[in-house]
């Protein structure tokens, strides 16, 4: 695994954090392969704001392959197309509902991103509790887009 530099993300005026980015080293070896060195971040950091419905996600995959270490909430990976495997962490005081209706549906999905150069997109689980059948209460979304350099 290679691990990037600890960056600098503010999100909003009163907020800052230090995400450190992972990627396996065949997500960096397809970016050099492209002809170039562009890349950007996808981040699962839980400041999704709850009135809007958003809550923690986790990734699964990216492209099909682990992203990197279990514990990070920030992945390093080449500018351009990618297809995420996702899994929700949605606290049950947000749920009208039991685990056994939570887990009969499918519990990952898939979201497809295109992934700017110089950029981090914050992954979340929108909630909508009012279709808790067959695993449909919740949805991958990227919820917010952060210019920073990548590196």
């Amino acid at each position: 695994m290679n691990r990037t530099t600890g960056t600098r993300l503010a999100l909003g005026a009163a907020l800052a954090l230090t995400l450190s980015g992972y990627a396996s080293a065949a997500t960096v070896d397809a970016a050099a392969e492209a002809g170039g060195d562009t890349c950007g971040r996808i981040s699962t950091f839980d400041v999704a704001p709850r009135q809007e419905k958003l809550h923690e996600a986790t990734i699964i995959s990216v492209d099909g392959q682990l992203p990197g270490p279990r514990d990070a909430d920030a992945w390093r990976v080449s500018a351009g197309h990618h297809v995420l495997e996702v899994g929700e962490r949605i606290d049950n005081r947000y749920l009208s509902f039991n685990d056994r209706q939570r887990n009969s549906g499918n519990r990952y999905k898939s979201l497809e991103i295109d992934v700017p150069a110089d950029t981090t997109l914050l992954i979340a689980a929108r909630l909508d509790s009012s279709r808790w059948n067959d695993g449909n209460y919740w949805q991958p979304v990227v919820w917010k887009e952060v210019s920073e350099p990548c590196r």
